[in-house]
């Protein structure tokens, strides 16, 4: 909320996809791992949820966001620097 009253950024997100290759059933546990694959001029997050406790994968999904300059919902052509640092620590 903080960055946003500041620069009037928001980061929706604008495309999902996911691939289901095995169910989850009820009580199953697993684990969702979210890896960030690029921060230049979109926010892109690859994810993975495996079955434990043998780590079967279950599911791929990857998902996009975008710079929003409110209120005129202009889309920046680059998330901001002070944005791309602090993700770029995750690469």
């Amino acid at each position: 909320l903080a960055f946003f009253s500041e620069t009037g950024l928001l980061f929706p997100v604008v495309r999902v996809s996911a691939k289901y290759i095995r169910p989850l059933r009820y009580k199953d546990e697993f684990v969702c791992t979210a890896r960030i694959v690029e921060v230049k001029r979109k926010i892109v997050i690859d994810y993975e949820i495996k079955l434990l406790p043998d780590n079967i994968l279950c599911t791929t999904g990857q998902s996009e966001q975008v710079a929003l300059k409110m209120p005129n919902l202009e889309i920046e052509f680059e998330i901001p620097q002070k944005i791309r640092k602090a993700l770029e620590e995750c690469l």
